[in-house]
C-alpha cells in the first residue's frame, strides 16, 4: 500500500467524526431520538477507524524513523571518509524534522551521484584521448623503426651477398646474426602496427573466399615441419569436407601461424600433440592439444586481434588452444573490408 493511501485512511476517522456530529445534531433536537442502528454503526465505525488510523499512522512514523536512521548512517559513513568527502557531498548536519533531513540528504546524494558520473565520463574521455595519442605515437615510432631497419638490412644483405673483401667465418656469422635480428625486429614492428590497426578498426581486410580444407592444410604444413625438426609427431583429426568461409586469407594464415606456431614451439614434443578441425552450422573450429604453457605475449595479442577482426574467438589455456571462425557468407560482417 502506498504512503498516500495510508495517510488517506488515517483521515477517515475525522470524516466519520464529522458525519457522527451531524447525525447527533439532527437527531439531538427535542422530540427526536436517534435510531439504535445509527448509534451502533457510529460506534463500530469509530472504533474501527481508530484502529486503522493508529495502525497506518504508526506504520508511516516507523518508516520515517527508519529512513531517518539510514540518513544518519549515511552521514556517519561520509564523515568517517573525511571532511573533504563531507564537503564534496554537501550533506551538512541533520535537521530536527526527519522529512526535511531526508529530503535534503536525497538532494545532496543525487547531486553527488550526478557529479561522480560526469567526472567518470570525463576521465573515460580523457583515457580514450590518451589511448588515441599513444596509438598515434606507436604508429609513428613503428614507421620510423621500419624505415631504419630497411636501411640496416640493405647494407647487411649487400655485405653478405656481394663480398667486397675477405671476411672470416666469425665476421660472416656476426653479419648474419645482425641481419636475422633486423628481420625479426621488422616482423615484430609489423605485428605491433597490424595489431593496433586491427584493434581500432582501421585494418583493411580482403573478402577472399577461403576453403576450410585449404586453410587447415596451410596451417598443418609449418606445424609438421616444426614437429619434425624437434623429433616430434603431430596427430590430426580433420573433418571432411570442411565448409568455406569469407575473410582475408593472408591475415588469417598469419594469425593462425602466430598462435599455433607459438604453441608448437612451447610444446613438449616427446608427448602427444593433436590438431582437431571440424565445423558446426555457424563456425569452423580448430583445437590444438599439447603439453606445455599457454600462448602469451605478442604472438597471442597479434593472433587474437586478427581473429577478432574476423568476428572469431580465441581460447588460450594450459595445454590447449582453440580458435573459432564464423562461417558467415557476408563479407560485410568483417570490421573493415576491401573487395577483391
Amino acid at each position: 500500500m502506498r504512503i498516500a493511501q495510508r495517510l488517506f485512511l488515517a483521515v477517515i476517522p475525522a470524516v466519520l467524526g464529522v458525519l457522527t456530529v451531524a447525525a447527533l445534531v439532527y437527531w439531538g433536537k427535542y422530540g427526536r431520538q436517534a435510531p439504535l442502528s445509527v448509534m451502533v454503526t457510529a460506534a463500530v465505525a469509530s472504533v474501527a477507524s481508530l484502529g486503522v488510523a493508529w495502525y497506518n499512522t504508526r506504520y508511516v512514523a516507523q518508516r520515517i524513523e527508519r529512513l531517518a536512521a539510514e540518513a544518519k548512517t549515511v552521514r556517519k559513513s561520509v564523515a568517517e571518509a573525511g571532511v573533504e568527502a563531507m564537503r564534496a557531498a554537501g550533506l551538512g548536519e541533520a535537521r530536527p524534522d526527519e522529512l526535511e533531513s531526508i529530503e535534503r540528504l536525497l538532494e545532496r546524494l543525487a547531486g553527488a551521484a550526478i557529479a561522480a558520473e560526469r567526472s567518470a565520463r570525463q576521465r573515460e574521455e580523457g583515457a580514450d584521448a590518451r589511448a588515441r595519442r599513444h596509438d598515434a605515437l606507436l604508429r609513428e615510432l613503428a614507421g620510423d623503426m621500419a624505415r631504419s631497419l630497411d636501411e640496416i638490412r640493405l647494407p647487411l644483405h649487400i655485405l653478405l651477398e656481394n663480398k667486397f673483401g675477405d671476411l672470416n667465418e666469425n665476421q660472416e656469422e656476426m653479419l648474419g646474426a645482425a641481419r636475422a635480428a633486423a628481420e625479426a625486429t621488422d616482423e615484430r614492428v609489423r605485428a605491433v602496427t597490424t595489431t593496433i590497426a586491427a584493434t581500432d578498426g582501421t585494418l583493411v581486410l580482403r573478402r577472399d573466399r577461403i576453403r576450410g580444407g585449404e586453410l587447415i592444410e596451410g596451417l598443418l604444413a609449418p606445424l609438421r615441419t616444426q614437429a619434425q625438426a624437434r623429433d616430434g609427431r603431430i596427430e590430426t583429426e580433420v573433418a571432411s569436407p570442411l565448409p568455406s568461409l569469407t575473410g582475408d586469407r593472408a591475415y588469417l594464415q598469419e594469425a593462425l601461424r602466430s598462435l599455433f606456431g607459438t604453441a608448437m614451439a612451447a610444446a613438449n614434443c616427446a608427448k602427444p600433440m593433436r590438431l582437431h578441425a571440424d565445423a558446426t552450422a555457424d563456425h569452423l573450429g580448430m583445437r590444438f592439444e599439447y603439453a606445455g604453457p599457454p600462448v602469451e605475449g605478442l604472438p597471442r595479442v597479434f593472433g587474437e586481434s586478427l581473429i577478432a577482426a574476423h568476428r572469431g574467438s580465441v581460447e588460450v589455456r594450459d595445454g590447449a588452444l582453440v580458435v573459432m571462425l564464423p562461417l558467415g557468407q557476408d563479407g560485410g560482417s568483417l570490421g573493415t573490408v576491401r573487395a577483391e
